[in-house]
Order: C-alpha cells, then structure tokens, then sequence
C-alpha cells in the first residue's frame, strides 16, 4: 500500500511538472482526462441527454486550449466540479450518498483555498483538476466495475 501512494504522489507530482514546463507538457494530463470522460461516457451511456452534454461539455482538447490561453477561470473549474459531483451522487449506489455528500463538502473546501491562495495562474488550475481527479476518478471507476460485475453476472 505505502508504494502505491508513492506511485500515485509521484504521477501527480510528473503531471505538475509538464503542466509547468514551458511549453506546457499535456499528454499525462490529457490521458488522465480521457479516461476521466471514458468512465462518465460508460456509466451514463443510458442517459442520451448527458451523452451530448458531455461531447460539448468535456471537450479536453478545448479545455486544454483554454488553459494554456489563460481563459479557463476558477469558475469554468467549479462548474466542471459541480457537474462531476452531481453525476456521482446520481448515479453511484444510494448507500454512498452520504460519503459523497462529504466528498463533495471536502471538495468544494480544498477548491475554496486553492482559490484563495496565492498561486500562479496554471499552478492553481491545475492542482485544481488534481484535487478532482484524484478524488473523484476512483469513484468513477468504482461505479464502472461494479456495474461491469452486475452486467457479466446477468449475461
């Protein structure tokens, strides 16, 4: 267990520092990002509605742009939050509603003291997308396999 938090202080640690090298390093971030969306694409591959949201609203490549612009604001990263959150609470088992009600308190706290810190532009951005990838994708994943599990037992 203490070696794969060591890998997993280390991966963030590598996509900070591409995020901060000039010109910005994207691919570790950018696949982490994919499969953040492969992940909401099958959990949600019910819901028609969400699918075309997701095509227009997780653009990663625009995402990136804009960041790398200097135009994706602290809100545009709170409306991705929110967005993610709800998404979990909707369609993660009833039984985690509570623990994702946390999460999403001790989310929305990390993202208002980034947001109040002093750091730089891409430094702020980024460890913002950190905060919720490392919280969030697990659960997404989790949602996957145990849906994958119930789907291989009903074949």
């Amino acid at each position: 267990e203490n070696v794969r938090d060591t890998l997993e202080i280390v991966f963030w640690d590598n996509i900070r520092k591409d995020m901060a090298h000039i010109p910005i390093k994207t691919d570790r971030f950018k696949a982490v990002l994919q499969e953040l969306l492969d992940n909401l694409r099958t959990i949600c591959v019910h819901d028609i509605t969400y699918q075309n949201d997701l095509t227009q609203f997780y653009d990663i490549d625009l995402l990136l742009q804009m960041i790398r612009s200097r135009v994706y604001s602290f809100n545009n990263l709170k409306i991705h939050f929110f967005s993610l959150i709800d998404v979990l609470i909707r369609f993660d088992a009833p039984i985690n509603d509570i623990r994702n009600i946390e999460l999403k308190k001790n989310i929305t706290s990390k993202l208002e003291e980034l947001e109040n810190n002093p750091l730089s532009y891409y430094s702020s951005i980024v460890e913002g997308w950190i905060i919720l990838l490392k919280e969030l994708l697990p659960c997404f994943i989790s949602i996957n396999k145990i849906k994958n599990k119930i789907l291989k037992n009903n074949v």
